[in-house]
């Protein structure tokens, strides 16, 4: 199976997919559009116009919670049993074992904070959680090399 990670050369919406990628340990290949240069001249290249995209075997995944809720559960980063599933996705604080979910949560939060510093101030527990995505070592590895990716993602020139 391979897996071709499309998305502009922002954090964005990108980045749960590859943290999600990368506590599996899955090996990808990824594609940074740049999204100021090649943005509108490559829109309809993907389904739904829009990115992240992943190609599975050459198959594009759409929509970045579907795709980490696919890799969650093609490779058992996922509950197996449909009611917990189900709550998983609807309250991210319920969980007690580390699921795609977790990443994802984990991802977001930690690009908002470089925005809004005070984003996770009296919600320990949400801290805690990506506290420990963030300590798991291949994510730990990924935050060390990750690129940078936009100056549009730099706090200071967005605020």
């Amino acid at each position: 199976m391979t897996y071709h990670l499309a998305y502009m050369n922002l954090r964005g919406r990108g980045e749960p997919v590859r943290w999600v990628l990368k506590a599996l340990d899955v090996s990808f290949t990824e594609e940074r559009i740049d999204v100021l240069t090649q943005w509108l001249s490559r829109k309809n290249e993907f389904e739904w116009g829009q990115t992240p995209v992943l190609m599975v075997d050459g198959v594009q995944l759409h929509q970045t919670t579907t795709i980490c809720r696919y890799l969650g559960e093609k490779h058992h980063l996922a509950s197996t049993d449909l009611w917990n599933a189900t709550r998983q996705q609807e309250v991210v604080e319920a969980f007690h074992d580390m699921t795609w979910v977790d990443v994802f949560l984990a991802a977001y939060l930690e690009s908002y904070s470089a925005y809004f510093p005070e984003i996770l101030e009296g919600v320990s527990k949400t801290q805690a959680l990506m506290e420990c995505v963030m300590a798991l070592p291949v994510i730990k590895a990924w935050l060390k090399i990750r690129p940078h990716w936009s100056s549009l993602e730099d706090p200071q020139n967005f605020l």
